[in-house]
């Protein structure tokens, strides 16, 4: 165990105070039912610590405030808003968290996850700047879509659902890109990389999309995320998702980065 790692665990240890990973309810429950469950709790938390230390700060609060919000745990995601606040995210960046997400689990869930944000925000007096695209017509639009997913997956952005000549699927993709990539993943308040990760932690948490996680994993890879800061996304997750939906993401990006 590395010095960094250590210490934490002792300090938390020492304060009683040494579960990150709030439900939003009391955990005394827990260890009355299940005997040795804030043992584990440490343990399991000195391990998930040691294993994801190299990822940025603002990187593991964009993560969290991602799956929580697409878990609907909204009780989990206040408590998380409250410390990235703390910490130094913005306002803004989170809500184009929220945003973001909702492209994969849908904008009832974005609205939901706003709801808990405005809140806080209020509470707070902090308001998201409003700076927005300038409109633009449709066909300007398609183009800066169109440049901006060949900035991000290069000559991989036609491949598999993604191939705009697919009988099934071109029709629905071409909504997604033009809107996704057009007017979401252009918006200020993330900067790309950051956005991958929101895109990365989203596939993980939603489960059954692996094709989409290798495909954003690989482009993270070009775009300067390393291969060992993209399994410490799936590590920081593993507490809310499981481990089964990280290995099964991890697997399939080994698969198509040819190991």
């Amino acid at each position: 165990m590395d010095e960094a790692a250590s210490t934490l665990r002792v300090e938390k240890q020492a304060s009683g105070d040494d579960w990150p990973y709030r439900t939003g309810r009391d955990l005394n429950p827990a260890e009355r039912v299940i005997p040795g469950y804030r043992h584990f709790q440490r343990e399991f938390e000195s391990g998930v610590a040691r294993k994801a230390s190299q990822m940025p700060a603002d990187e593991k609060a964009i993560v969290v405030l991602a799956s929580l919000a697409l878990l609907r745990q909204h009780a989990c995601l206040r408590e998380q808003i409250e410390t990235a606040l703390d910490q130094g995210l913005t306002a803004r960046a989170i809500s184009e968290v929220l945003l973001q997400a909702g492209i994969y689990g849908g904008f009832l869930m974005t609205e939901e996850a706003a709801a808990v944000a405005d809140e806080l925000f209020m509470a707070r007096s902090i308001e998201p700047d409003r700076e927005v695209l300038t409109p633009e017509s449709n066909e300007t639009l398609k183009g800066e879509a169109l440049a901006y997913r060949t900035m991000l997956h290069g000559k991989r952005r036609d491949a598999g659902h993604a191939d705009p000549e697919g009988r099934m699927t071109g029709e629905l993709y071409e909504i997604a890109a033009v809107y996704g990539y057009g007017l979401i993943w252009r918006r200020p308040g993330l900067t790309s990389r950051q956005r991958l990760v929101v895109a990365l932690a989203s596939f993980a948490t939603i489960g059954s999309l692996e094709e989409f996680f290798a495909k954003f994993a690989i482009s993270a890879i070009h775009h300067g995320i390393s291969e060992q800061e993209v399994v410490a996304i799936l590590i920081h997750l593993s507490p809310y998702i499981g481990f089964p939906r990280g290995l099964k993401a991890l697997h399939a990006f080994a698969q198509a980065h040819g190991e």
